[in-house]
């Protein structure tokens, strides 16, 4: 090549090497300062809570251990919930968010066992519906309500040519939100439960490169980002909300302070408003707030007797008692400074020295003897027969030897010992029943010579067979307490009393009790 060829050559090379790179870098944006602005935008479109500093996390796994342990803690057991359901109402996500939600719960209850969690499917026949649900207290309704892609969409390029050859850049960002909501409702009523609700979203930040994505949600003002791989992306992103959603419904319904295991406290305003909203719930209904007082008072081992809604002396006595233990004035008084003291304690250092005062209680008076209809005649006076060593199960007007088709009728039950009461009825098909405890009333707890009557304030009736067939009532007594549902599957292989008395002396040893009578047609 001829020298001024070359000469040309070279001086067009540097020129070409010049001009890329002065339009790399006047014309090109930086691409990490695009990439920043777009989070920001999208982050400020998909949240309406002030965005505070960020925590680095790869699962909710941590915090679902931490619920399990403040199920304990706070003495939460034996929630029925019905699950039927997640449905995708966007149709986009094709992911099943009802096992989820299940995998989630599995994962906050190994130890605890604090929720029952009754899977249903929509295929069960109606009459296995309403049985579903007749043990269960709440049952779970929600779906994946929102779907948005491209929220915001960042894209910057740049490039140089000269004849043929060209050098250039691109990069971009892609967010996409993704919404899900779930409530709580009451079986008894089919109503909503008040506060129980979560409504959460993700963002799902997928890069230009195709390699990594990242999910961000916001809770109490605090962010939660989880890095990705390429192939992960939607459906991480609604485990996640799931996750969050699950640890949400649990705390909000039992009252417990969820937040916590989010890495919050109650200092945090969004989380001091919901305390507020807790307590003017309880405080506007007094035998709401009464059980959870008498669970609570039960869970540090200060009560014994039912969670009715019921007040007593002995269980303000216990109240005060912690209150004086948690280092507040023991005034009776329980207003919002008791509360929001009480869900931010550490009660493993407190219920030692509040269950020591406790103990110094003067025991409680027996209860008064009801006084008799009628003064008997000397004549006719006759001794007070002795308390039975029997567990009393009887129908409320004595024996009877038929009933008729349809006939309501109610149960009585005298346990000649405290202990732990559960109550069915074999029906004339010969399927195991279980009436007590109930969603309503789930502490099995019976006091000694104490009449219990069933239905009572539970809201069902007992009527016999409109069929003329025989079914049977039968309650068992135990000293510990089994669970709400002690049964279980082993149901299906009840099909009398006695193959009741055999499952159920197998579950409560051999110092447990089983009386029952017969509902006989005419």
């Amino acid at each position: 090549m001829h020298r001024p060829y070359q000469r040309l050559a070279r001086f067009a090379t540097g020129l070409f090497l010049l001009l890329a790179s002065s339009l790399a870098s006047a014309q090109v944006p930086d691409i990490k300062a695009v990439r920043e602005d777009a989070v920001t935008e999208a982050k400020r479109l998909a949240s309406t809570t002030k965005l505070a500093p960020e925590q680095n996390r790869t699962s909710f796994d941590p915090a679902l251990r931490c619920m399990d342990r403040l199920f304990v803690l706070y003495g939460v057991r034996d929630v029925a919930l019905l699950i039927e359901d997640i449905p995708d109402a966007t149709s986009k996500i094709k992911v099943g968010a009802r096992d989820m939600f299940i995998s989630a719960t599995s994962r906050m209850t190994t130890r605890s066992h604090a929720i029952r969690l009754v899977p249903f499917k929509n295929s069960i026949a109606f009459m296995d519906r309403k049985d579903f649900v007749e043990k269960s207290a709440y049952s779970l309704q929600g779906s994946v309500s929102q779907l948005d892609e491209s929220v915001v969409k960042r894209q910057s390029d740049g490039a140089i040519c000269l004849g043929p050859v060209c050098i250039g850049t691109a990069e971009s960002d892609s967010f996409n939100a993704i919404g899900l909501d779930m409530n709580v409702i009451r079986t008894s009523d089919l109503s909503l439960e008040p506060g129980v609700t979560s409504k959460n979203s993700v963002l799902v930040i997928k890069h230009g490169s195709g390699l990594d994505s990242e999910l961000n949600m916001n809770k109490f003002g605090l962010n939660f980002n989880f890095s990705l791989s390429k192939t992960e992306g939607q459906s991480e992103a609604l485990r996640s909300l799931v996750e969050l959603g699950a640890i949400e419904l649990y705390g909000k319904l039992e009252k417990i302070p969820y937040w916590t295991c989010l890495g919050n406290d109650s200092a945090s305003p969004a989380v001091s408003s919901e305390i507020d909203d807790w307590w003017e719930g309880l405080a506007g209904d007094t035998p709401a707030l009464v059980r959870w007082l008498q669970g609570q008072m039960a869970a540090r081992g200060l009560y014994k007797g039912d969670v009715d809604g019921v007040p007593t002396e002995r269980l303000l006595a216990a109240v005060n008692i912690y209150k004086g233990a948690m280092g507040l004035p023991a005034d009776g008084q329980l207003d919002a400074a008791f509360f929001r003291a009480y869900l931010a304690a550490d009660h493993s250092k407190i219920e030692g020295a509040a269950r020591a005062e406790y103990a110094k209680l003067p025991p409680p008076p027996p209860a008064p003897a009801a006084a008799p209809e009628a003064a008997p005649a000397p004549a006719a006076a006759a001794a007070a027969p002795a308390a039975s060593a029997e567990l009393v199960v009887e129908d409320r007007r004595g024996v009877r030897p038929a009933y008729a088709r349809g006939e309501i009728y109610e149960v009585r039950v005298v346990a000649p010992r405290d202990g732990n009461l559960y109550c069915w009825l074999i029906d004339e098909q010969h399927q195991l029943n279980q009436f007590f405890p109930a969603p309503e009333q789930r502490n099995p707890a019976v006091r000694a010579g104490a009449e219990t009557v069933f239905p009572g304030p539970l809201g069902f009736s007992l009527e016999a067979s409109r069929n003329g067939k025989r079914e049977t009532v039968a309650c068992g007594l135990t000293d510990r307490p089994l669970g709400f549902d002690p049964i279980g599957g082993a149901a299906a292989a009840v099909r009398d009393l006695d193959s009741l008395k055999i499952i159920f002396g197998r579950l409560a040893g051999a110092n447990s009790m089983m009386g029952a009578f017969d509902v006989s047609p005419k």
